[in-house]
């Protein structure tokens, strides 16, 4: 488990400013690993819940909060990835969606565009290494 102050730390380190997210900070210092640093960040909601999409050294997860302020993780790793592709919505924000061999996606709504495209770069990066 990583702290929060170290998480907070790692955040202005990438140039990530919290904002909704913030609700989901304490579940993800729990399944943070000792040894996984956050490589990016995107906030954005799953379903009923928000929360934050991170991009480690190790993995891709989503950790965020439902309505009922349980926490809800989902997570990939990065040989489980096929794809990884953003789509416009009628909004300013856009959908951030990751494909899986699975088919099993996980769709992330309500995404900043700027940082939604840093973090399709990335992973983008990070599925053809781990291939």
């Amino acid at each position: 488990m990583q702290t929060i102050v170290n998480i907070h730390t790692r955040f202005s380190e990438i140039g990530y400013q919290p904002n909704l997210g913030k609700i989901a900070f304490n579940d993800l210092a729990k399944n943070l690993r000792p040894d996984e640093t956050i490589l990016n960040v995107v906030e954005g909601a799953i379903s009923n819940t928000l929360g934050v999409a991170i991009a480690t050294d190790l993995r891709v997860f989503y950790v965020g909060v439902n309505k009922y302020h349980q926490p809800v993780l989902e997570e990939l790793l990065y040989e489980d990835i096929v794809g990884i592709e953003i789509t416009k919505s009628m909004f300013i924000s856009v959908e951030l969606i990751v494909h899986t061999k699975q088919q099993r996606d996980i769709r992330l709504k309500g995404c900043d565009p700027e940082r939604a495209g840093e973090m399709v770069e990335l992973i983008s990066l990070l599925i053809r290494e781990n291939s």
